[in-house]
C-alpha cells in the first residue's frame, strides 16, 4: 500500500470518527438546527466517499435514500417522546433541503454554466497538414482550459493549424473548412457542462465530421463522459475519440502519466484521419 493511500486511510477514519462524535453529541444536546448541520455534514462525507470510491450514481443514490429512511427512523425514535419535536425536525429539513436546493440549481449551477466569449486563438497558422477547431467550456477553474490548450499543443506539433476557443454564441459554426472538431467541457452534475450542450445543439446535423471530445472532471466522469459521446452520435458526428482527464484522481491509468497536459499532448499526437 502507498503512502498516498495510508494517508488517505487515515483522514477518513478520523473524518468518520469525528463525524460520529458529532452526531452523538449533536442528539445528546437535543438542538434541531445542529443536529441538521450535522446530518447535512455526514451526507456530504458520504458522497466525497462515494466519489473516492469511484461508485456509481445509481449505488450512491440508493445508498442516501436508506441514508435518509434510517435517519427519519432514529428521528422519529428520538423525538416521540417530545411533543410536536419530530414535526419541527421534519419541518426544518425540508426548508434545508429547499434553501440548499434553490443555492445551487438557483445561483451556483448558473454562474459554473456563465457563457464565457472569447476570441478564436490561431496557433501554428502556416500549418499545412491539417486544421482542427477547439471549443471548450472553462468552467470556473483553469484546469479545463489548460487540457484543451495541451489537446491543441500537441495537434500543432504535428504539423495542424488549430482553432481555439470558447463554447458561446460567437464560436464559429460552420465547420466546412475543419478537418477535426474538438469539444471540451468540465463535468457539472454528472454531466457535460450546459455551455457546450448548447453549442452541439446549435450547430445541427454534424454530417458525420470527425469529433474528439474532452470531458474533465475531479474524479469522476463515468456518467458525463458517454453523454458527451451520445451527444455527438445524436448530432450524427463522427466519434475518432472519447477522452477523459482528471484533475484529483491518477490519470495514470488511462494514459500512463498521472501529467493530466501531457497526456492530452500525446492523445492529440496519435489522432489519426483517414
Amino acid at each position: 500500500m502507498s503512502l498516498t493511500s495510508i494517508l488517505m486511510t487515515v483522514l477518513v477514519l478520523v473524518l468518520l470518527a469525528t463525524l460520529g462524535w458529532l452526531v452523538y453529541w449533536a442528539f445528546t444536546c437535543l438542538h434541531l438546527w445542529l443536529i441538521a448541520v450535522v446530518l447535512g455534514l455526514a451526507i456530504g462525507l458520504l458522497v466525497w466517499l462515494a466519489t473516492l470510491l469511484r461508485l456509481p450514481f445509481p449505488l450512491v443514490a440508493v445508498v442516501l435514500v436508506v441514508l435518509a429512511a434510517l435517519l427519519v427512523a432514529v428521528c422519529w425514535w428520538t423525538y416521540r417522546a417530545t411533543d410536536g419535536a419530530f414535526v419541527r425536525l421534519v419541518a426544518l429539513s425540508v426548508v434545508t433541503l429547499a434553501v440548499l436546493s434553490l443555492s445551487w440549481y438557483g445561483l451556483l449551477s448558473p454562474w459554473i454554466n456563465t457563457e464565457v466569449v472569447s476570441a478564436v486563438e490561431t496557433l501554428n497558422p502556416e500549418g499545412d497538414i491539417r486544421t482542427a477547431l477547439i471549443v471548450y467550456h472553462p468552467g470556473k477553474s483553469s484546469f479545463q482550459r489548460d487540457v484543451s490548450h495541451a489537446f491543441a499543443e500537441g495537434l500543432v506539433s504535428k504539423g495542424w493549424r488549430v482553432e481555439i476557443t470558447t463554447a458561446s454564441s460567437q464560436a464559429p459554426t460552420d465547420l466546412s473548412t475543419y478537418d477535426l472538431l474538438v469539444l471540451g467541457a468540465p463535468t457539472y452534475d454528472w454531466l457535460p457542462a450546459k455551455r457546450i450542450q448548447a453549442y452541439v445543439g446549435g450547430l445541427g446535423d454534424l454530417k458525420g465530421h470527425p469529433t474528439v471530445t474532452i470531458i474533465s472532471g475531479a474524479g469522476y466522469t463515468e456518467l458525463s463522459q458517454p453523454a458527451m459521446e451520445r451527444l455527438v452520435h445524436k448530432a450524427d458526428g463522427q466519434l475518432v475519440e472519447s477522452l477523459a482527464v482528471w484533475s484529483m484522481r491518477p490519470n495514470e491509468e488511462l494514459y500512463g502519466t498521472n501529467d493530466a497536459m501531457e497526456a492530452m499532448r500525446q492523445a492529440a499526437q496519435g489522432i489519426s484521419l483517414p
